[in-house]
């Protein structure tokens, strides 16, 4: 896993953070659902890259409604762009003393 798809629209902040600085950090975390003391939660390090491509843009698109098809009326808005996040690096913490770091090679 290199790389990290999700859909914004131009219009939001999000979208325009991403415009103005690239630099990403995405949380998961089990915190809702695991007693603190076994939640894990992995942080993902990237960089926003933008797709050019819009034949390459339109097939991430159909694989992401494949995936998601309740996603199907906020990707089809003309304002919907798919974001590529390459991943720089990931840290996952097991619990509150647990963590493990690993970085990502450039050529992936």
């Amino acid at each position: 896993c290199t790389e990290i798809y999700m859909v914004t629209h131009r219009q939001t902040q999000k979208y325009q953070n991403l415009k103005n600085n690239p630099a990403v950090s995405l949380l998961i975390d089990t915190r809702g659902k695991s007693p603190r003391a076994k939640a894990r939660a992995m942080t993902v390090e990237g960089v926003y890259q933008e797709i050019k491509n819009s034949d390459k843009e339109q097939k991430l698109r159909q694989k992401l409604l494949s995936a998601h098809p309740n996603l199907n009326e906020f990707m089809v808005n003309p304002d919907a762009k798919v974001l590529r996040i390459r991943i720089i690096s990931f840290l996952l913490l097991d619990g509150l003393t647990q963590s493990t770091f690993r970085e990502i090679s450039a050529e992936g």
